[in-house]
């Protein structure tokens, strides 16, 4: 197999839309022997200058730019390797390579890991070497190839018959199982924590993604079963104690700034009733009905507040001027908006799971 050949083997494991950028900066990577760090910054600027900013893959899984191109970086280096050795191999009339071994290992890798493959599949003595068995075996697999000489192996004939074992059945022990998730965990924590650190201490990061970066990493804690410590204790603790204000300051800025989200068909619904319980004129427009919301929501003094009681779907966050209401939920979408008298007001806002946090001055940091 030419080095040419070997990168479109590479290139149809691969095969999404970076394929072209991640075998081109693999083969400059290979040829100029630069490290993988300088791969993924090519890669990134590359993608970047195409406009890419982040990749949703096959699964569904949203990756950041950087993360992706360390992945393909890291992968596609791995698959020229293995393609390499195995040219190196053939060009020198070898025929085994063996996978290398890592502790621990996840369960894909470990009925692989220490056993001899046949390239040709002419050495009856192994498995044939399938393009399934080729190292990496997944995105950021350690694994890789080797010639394998076997007269020069003192335990040829234990490596042979382990080599026959199955190719699918996972071989670990439960401690090792356990070993490797807890590597795992470790490893998501410590990548989870960059990235949230990266966006919770960016003095020009918006607030969503301040909150969806605490939610990741207080998620990667309970997902993993760990207690948070130092830094991310204290952050989290933080938005856990803010987390409806802050929620009720990204709704305030989605409303003022994009305009009041209804489900479809809802907001002529609405606007409709409110004419007819005459709650507002009647010469009103569906834009005069938006505006009042944006207005609620804007307005330093108008309060706010939460309403969520057992049962409910989602957190509900109600901006008030004493004489209007908006209810909309944590979802962004309106739920309603009408006006109330003045005594009418002070009794909705004592119903039961109505919480007071404070005017919409108040919420917003240095009151602004």
């Amino acid at each position: 197999m030419s080095m040419h050949d070997s990168f479109q083997f590479i290139g149809r494991r691969i095969d999404d839309q970076f394929r072209r950028v991640a075998l081109e900066e693999a083969g400059r990577k290979m040829a100029s022997g630069t490290t993988i760090k300088d791969m993924k910054q090519r890669v990134i600027q590359r993608l970047l200058d195409q406009g890419q900013t982040a990749f949703v893959d096959k699964l569904g899984r949203k990756w950041r730019l950087d993360s992706y191109a360390e992945m393909v970086a890291r992968t596609t280096t791995r698959e020229a390797a293995s393609a390499a050795t195995i040219n190196t191999c053939r060009e020198a009339g070898l025929d085994l390579v063996k996978i290398t071994t890592h502790y621990p290992t996840c369960e894909k890798c470990a009925p692989l890991q220490g056993k001899v493959f046949s390239i040709s599949g002419e050495d009856k003595r192994y498995p044939k070497l399938m393009d399934e068995y080729r190292p990496p075996i997944h995105p950021n697999c350690r694994h890789s190839l080797h010639p394998y000489v076997r007269e020069l192996d003192p335990e040829a004939d234990k490596v042979q018959k382990y080599s026959n074992t199955s190719l699918t059945k996972d071989p670990r022990s439960e401690e090792e199982k356990q070993a490797y998730k807890e590597m795992r965990d470790a490893v998501t924590i410590a990548t989870n924590r960059k990235r949230a650190r990266e966006v919770l201490l960016s003095e020009n990061a918006p607030l969503e993604e301040k909150m969806e970066a605490y939610k990741k990493l207080k998620k990667t804690y309970e997902d993993t079963g760990k207690k948070p410590v130092g830094f991310d204790a204290q952050v989290i603790k933080h938005y856990q104690l803010n987390e409806d204000k802050y929620n009720a300051i990204i709704i305030s800025d989605t409303v003022i700034n994009d305009g009041p989200q209804w489900k479809s068909g809802k907001d002529i619904e609405h606007l409709n009733k409110r004419k007819k319980r005459g709650h507002i004129p009647e010469n009103w427009t569906l834009d005069d009905y938006n505006r009042k919301i944006q207005e609620l929501c804007s307005k330093a003094d108008n309060e706010v507040y939460l309403y969520h009681k057992e049962g409910f779907k989602q957190k509900y966050y109600v901006f008030g001027d004493k004489e209007w209401i908006a209810i909309i939920g944590q979802n962004k979408v309106i739920d309603t908006a009408f006006k109330v008298d003045r005594m009418n007001y002070e009794e909705y806002i004592k119903k039961n799971g109505m919480n007071f946090l404070g005017t919409v001055k108040e919420l917003r940091p240095n009151g602004q």
